[in-house]
């Protein structure tokens, strides 16, 4: 029976040296107008802040969330940061990102069956929109 094409993005498994998983905080700039950037998606840093991961630039992590302050005051936290979401002050966001370079993920492979020989390649990230 064939795996059910649904990706969902890079979800943490385990560690592979026992240690906690859990996302370091970083900064996602006001009004951020680029891409949304989901759950399960690689990020990148662009000027000290975090953006959805493009095939060009360095991962730095997966994201896993975000808090911020809503312009009319609410404190909330989210699994998408909505591309030109604006904060309260035009202060940062905070993401919540997997950067620990000893988490194991686990992530939908779509292109064909894997072989023993995929271990240790690289491949070209693609992001689309999520939902």
């Amino acid at each position: 029976m064939a795996n059910t094409d649904k990706p969902d993005g890079f979800t943490p498994a385990y560690h592979m040296y026992g240690g906690v998983i859990r996302p370091a905080k970083m900064r996602i700039a006001s009004s951020e107008a680029a891409a949304s950037i989901f759950s399960g998606d690689v990020v990148n840093l662009s000027s000290g802040y975090v953006i959805q991961g493009t095939a060009t630039g360095t991962p730095i992590g997966v994201f896993y969330g975000v808090y911020y302050t809503a312009t009319d005051g609410t404190p909330t936290f989210s699994k998408v940061w909505t591309g030109g979401t604006a904060t309260l002050g035009g202060d940062d966001a905070e993401a919540l990102v997997y950067n620990d370079p000893g988490v194991v993920y686990e992530a939908q492979f779509t292109a064909g069956t894997p072989a023993v020989s995929f271990i240790g390649s690289k491949y070209t990230l693609s992001t689309t929109a999520g939902s």
